[in-house]
């Protein structure tokens, strides 16, 4: 909740008449509801002193009130200070021993004290003073899950589904557990448990649709998306992950289509923009995909990925010098970037700036030397050279720290038997066909002519056997 949340003209009336007593030292009476709305108010502005000081207020005018007690308390979890706020709550607690509320506030305090089986034990006492179990179970449900502890949010929210098999909000809060926890399967099934009670729920249908995905069962994914669109059809959310799995389904002028129905909802958004143009780079129609790449980047000057993109569409172009600017633009706001170091690396070398090419691939080496791609792209750069000994070494280098990556093998086989050093390559082609037979064919995409090479292809069916 934030303070945008708050725009019931009452609660605007309280605030502005309690800033304005503030202001005039004209102290007046507020109810204990006004204040504690005041209270709710500027904590969802993150205006916690504020706050402090309205409870400070109130429990001067409401001197046996709890309730002020317990938001003193909450404001102190917030801000980290949870000693202090188990002080406070225990003070409450000798006030009221049965008030449930204080008793969650207490067990949560203890979550972040690290004392989980206290907390439980708080838990558990307020659950059995309490007049509406379902609620308060979903309360303490919601606090676990802040604290990442889903498999006990589980727990608690099965004593819901023992008396209440159908509760709605416990199944879903059941099924977005699992989802949490990577269990998705038990996910789904509580997905269609709850959308098996309430078929229109929206948020049912494109929480399973969110899942499908994830598990990479994307025409169902679409489906449960689209019922989501059906049920709700300025669903934003649920339009904006259509489009994403339209994008996974390769059918990308659908896609755009439902980027722009996200656009009308939500209005100008830098990734919406960048999503569009990636849509459009697919089909091959650059100068569009750069329209909406600079779209973004006019909205927030400081998102990388609509600079990068602009310098990846100019180099699919052939415009290398163009390309470079902007991919140098994306890694001065992104340097440790390595996809867009790699470009740079890239970009840099098309330019013929060789020692520039040859700096962003030590950066990148250093940032992550277990980046193939790097090894590899830096290999071919000395390889163009002519300098087919220096490529060698080079991926000697980064097999000593990538010793299971069979695609540097491979590549310097290539090397290798250019370079006449046939046995020396048999040696590296050994180790690449027992570590990953089945790319063997990147011997070939490298150097077709090797189809040609005996020695080459009877290692290979030696291995294939």
């Amino acid at each position: 909740m934030d303070a945008d949340d708050f725009h019931d003209e009452d609660i605007n009336s309280s605030v502005a008449k309690y800033e304005e007593m503030v202001k005039n030292k004209d102290w007046q009476f507020f109810d204990p509801e006004e204040l504690e709305n005041i209270i709710e108010y500027y904590i969802a502005d993150d205006k916690l002193k504020k706050a402090l000081s309205v409870v400070e207020f109130a429990s001067q005018q409401h001197p046996y009130s709890v309730m002020f007690i317990i938001k003193k308390a909450q404001i102190e979890i917030i801000v980290g200070h949870f000693d202090e706020a188990l002080e406070i709550i225990e003070h409450a607690e000798s006030l009221e021993p049965a008030n449930e509320e204080v008793a969650v506030m207490k067990g949560e305090i203890y979550l972040h004290l690290e004392d989980n089986k206290e907390a439980y034990s708080c838990f558990d006492r307020a659950i059995e003073r309490t007049s509406e179990p379902n609620e308060l179970i979903l309360s303490i449900a919601f606090i676990l899950q802040s604290n990442d502890l889903f498999e006990v949010a589980i727990l608690y929210l099965s004593r819901i589904l023992h008396n209440d098999p159908n509760n709605p909000e416990a199944l879903y809060e059941t099924a977005y557990c699992y989802d949490m926890m990577d269990e998705l399967l038990k996910s789904i099934d509580f997905y269609q448990k709850l959308i098996d009670v309430n078929p229109y729920s929206s948020s049912a249908w494109f929480n399973l649709g969110a899942v499908y995905n994830k598990l990479g069962l994307f025409d169902k994914a679409l489906e449960a998306f689209d019922y989501a669109i059906l049920i709700h059809d300025s669903f934003s959310s649920a339009h904006f992950n259509k489009a994403n799995t339209l994008v996974e389904l390769d059918r990308y002028k659908e896609a755009i289509e439902e980027y722009d129905k996200t656009l009308e909802l939500e209005g100008p958004d830098p990734i919406t923009y960048c999503n569009i143009a990636g849509c459009y780079e697919k089909l091959l129609q650059f100068n569009k995909a750069r329209e909406f790449y600079k779209k973004a980047v006019k909205l927030n000057s400081t998102f990388a990925e609509g600079w990068f993109g602009i310098g990846i569409t100019y180099d699919e172009e052939g415009r290398y010098a163009e390309a470079l600017n902007y991919v140098k633009r994306a890694c001065e706001l992104e340097s440790d970037n390595t996809e867009y170091l790699l470009a740079l690396a890239d970009a840099e070398y098309k330019s013929g700036n060789d020692a520039e090419a040859e700096k962003a691939y030590t950066r990148l080496i250093e940032l992550d030397p277990t980046l193939d791609d790097a090894w590899l792209d830096w290999s071919f750069v000395l390889y163009e050279r002519d300098d087919l000994d220096g490529a060698a070494d080079l991926l000697k280098e980064a097999i000593k720290t990538n010793p299971d990556i069979s695609a540097l093998y491979y590549r310097i086989v290539n090397y290798l038997y250019e370079n006449g050093k046939v046995s020396e390559a048999k040696y590296y082609l050994e180790i690449a066909l027992t570590l990953n037979f089945d790319e063997h064919f990147l011997l070939f995409e490298f150097a077709p002519y090797l189809k040609k090479a005996v020695e080459i292809n009877d290692l290979i069916e030696l291995y294939r056997k």
